[in-house]
């Protein structure tokens, strides 16, 4: 008993020791649980969506454009917009860039693991916006069969090239017109898209994903990343047509979480998992989500 007694004491000694100083500091403001994120509340966003197939042609058309400059001005930073890999920098660092591809398939496949999808039997992976290869090669050593899609003839040529120096032959190359050349029968196991769905307008974003969803075997995912709401946001088609074609930076959109969930039902699949992901940054202001998706 005294044996207790005397731990406890030592204990309460011990914890007096530490309080004290904190009892003479001033007190500290605590921010709510998730300040860093946008709040719960946020206002709600117009986004348009609905568009017809001569005025989607124009949105992708001029994504087409930005892109096809950036792929011969500044590729590398294009994908991922680090001064470290801008063309004045890159050659001690793009290894780094190639490398990180890995850890993006390493998510898509502990996804699936998550939600009981075994890709063993997948054959084909449909990757949209494959840039310069970076998440293509990862896949091309994973699955046997990749679709790699892009709407820049730039990007999709370096692409071609940094696999054939892989020695990866299991890959072909898809250049991106329209939307008719994303059309097709239902012969996917498996679509992969991150970073790219948020640079096209969210007229374009719904119309890619609703072709891409309709391709899915039964049984086959899609694994996508996409903005969802930013608090400064907004988008009216008639608006952006007039003037926001003259854009030629790196633009980012976003689909509200609703519309990908009509989608989803419209195509017949259902939604596995939802997470909240740093791609677009700005998290006090914008949300970004990644998606998996199961065609029933």
């Amino acid at each position: 008993m005294n044996k207790l007694y005397d731990v406890l004491a030592s204990l309460a000694g011990k914890r007096a020791a530490v309080e004290a100083p904190l009892a003479e500091q001033p007190p500290v403001e605590l921010l709510p649980v998730g300040a860093g994120l946008l709040p719960l509340n946020a206002a709600p966003i117009s986004i348009e969506t609905e568009v017809d197939a001569d005025r989607l042609q124009q949105l992708l058309a001029h994504t087409e454009a930005t892109w096809t400059r950036l792929g011969r001005e500044e590729p590398h930073w294009s994908v991922i917009s680090a001064e470290r890999f801008k063309q004045n920098q890159l050659s001690a660092h793009e290894a780094e860039f190639y490398a990180s591809g890995a850890g993006d398939v390493d998510t898509f496949l502990a996804f699936m693991s998550r939600n009981g999808v075994d890709p063993g039997p997948f054959e084909r992976v449909l990757e949209l916006g494959c840039g310069l290869g970076r998440v293509t090669r990862f896949l091309a050593e994973r699955f046997p069969e990749v679709l790699a899609c892009d709407i820049s003839p730039t990007h999709l040529q370096q692409a071609q090239d940094y696999l054939a120096g892989r020695g990866l032959a299991n890959t072909r190359f898809v250049r991106i017109h329209g939307i008719t050349d994303l059309q097709g029968p239902a012969d996917l196991d498996a679509v992969f898209s991150v970073i790219v769905l948020q640079h096209n307008p969210p007229p374009a974003i719904a119309a890619i994903l609703a072709a891409l969803l309709q391709r899915l075997r039964r049984g086959g995912v899609a694994y996508f990343q996409v903005p969802t709401h930013a608090a400064d946001y907004h988008f009216a088609l008639d608006d952006y047509l007039a003037h926001g074609l003259k854009a030629s930076h790196i633009e980012m959109h976003c689909l509200p979480q609703r519309v990908v969930f009509r989608i989803a039902a419209e195509t017949g699949c259902e939604v596995l998992e939802v997470r909240e992901d740093d791609w677009a940054g700005r998290r006090q202001a914008q949300l970004s989500n990644t998606f998996l998706l199961r065609k029933r």
